[in-house]
């Protein structure tokens, strides 16, 4: 396991256990003898558990690498954005995926595929974008980061939160096994499409331009969204993410994909 140091090891801890905490601050004692008040308790304290556990399970030494990273060359003004975007594997994500395998009664070659590539996309993420080599962490260094790179950062990481969370908030009980693939294809091309606008734009040595920055920032602080545009791009991302090696692979695609966008 990746060894932490006492500050690390708080900071992944106050991660881990805030929904717990949050829960049983905000529960009234009522309901405490209630079925359901009982079973999300368990369920909180299995998870906390599970994540800060020593074993070798999948993606903990990744998770605490993350931290890590975090804690060292992750630039201080951009450091609560990664933060938020690591709570929101432990919080959101992780719980998702492990609901996945009491969901699905088969394992499906497909689902245990896609799982394990959203959990290494999502946490090596952090680790490959926020090396010493980064050009945000050079330009912070250098004393030359703008509050509009982080800004627009920051809006990107809200934005992933936001479009999976609405995926994964979608109950898929009872639901068919290629029916929880379709979701983790959409939350694994969600995730993508992330990486892909921090290397290609947002993290590129090749995007300088403050006065950009500020015409995207005001554009993104407009209330009225061009819906249209918006559906139109996320169709067109979603069929350049199916051309992926990862889903042409016979085994993840099936034939009908390029077909359902909307299903």
């Amino acid at each position: 396991m990746a060894e932490l140091s006492p500050e690390q090891w708080e900071i992944l801890r106050s991660i881990v256990r805030q929904p717990l905490e949050a829960f049983q601050l905000t529960t009234p004692s009522s309901p405490l003898s209630s079925q359901e008040y009982k079973t999300t308790l368990s369920k909180l304290k299995l998870q906390t558990e599970r994540q800060l556990s020593d074993t070798l399970a999948p993606y903990q030494h990744t998770l605490r690498r993350v931290v890590q990273v975090l804690n060292t060359t992750v630039p201080p003004p951009i450091q609560p954005s990664v933060k938020r975007y690591i709570q929101f594997y432990c919080h959101y994500l992780d719980p998702y995926l492990v609901g996945v395998d009491s969901a699905v009664a088969s394992q499906d070659q497909r689902v245990r595929m896609l799982k394990g590539e959203i959990q290494t996309v999502y946490l090596n993420s952090v680790r490959s974008e926020w090396k010493s080599t980064s050009v945000l962490v050079q330009r912070h260094n250098a004393g030359l980061l703008r509050d509009g790179q982080v800004g627009l950062l920051v809006i990107a990481e809200r934005a992933l939160e936001d479009t999976v969370k609405a995926i994964i908030a979608v109950d898929l009980e009872g639901a068919s096994e290629m029916g929880r693939v379709y979701q983790l294809m959409k939350v694994y091309v969600a995730i993508k499409s992330y990486q892909v606008l921090l290397r290609k734009l947002l993290l590129s040595r090749r995007f300088r331009s403050e006065a950009l920055e500020r015409k995207m920032l005001r554009y993104l602080a407009e209330d009225d969204v061009n819906q249209e545009l918006v559906g139109k791009l996320e169709k067109i991302n979603w069929y350049y993410q199916l051309n992926s090696s990862l889903f042409l692979q016979k085994e993840i695609l099936p034939d009908s994909a390029n077909k359902d966008f909307d299903r």
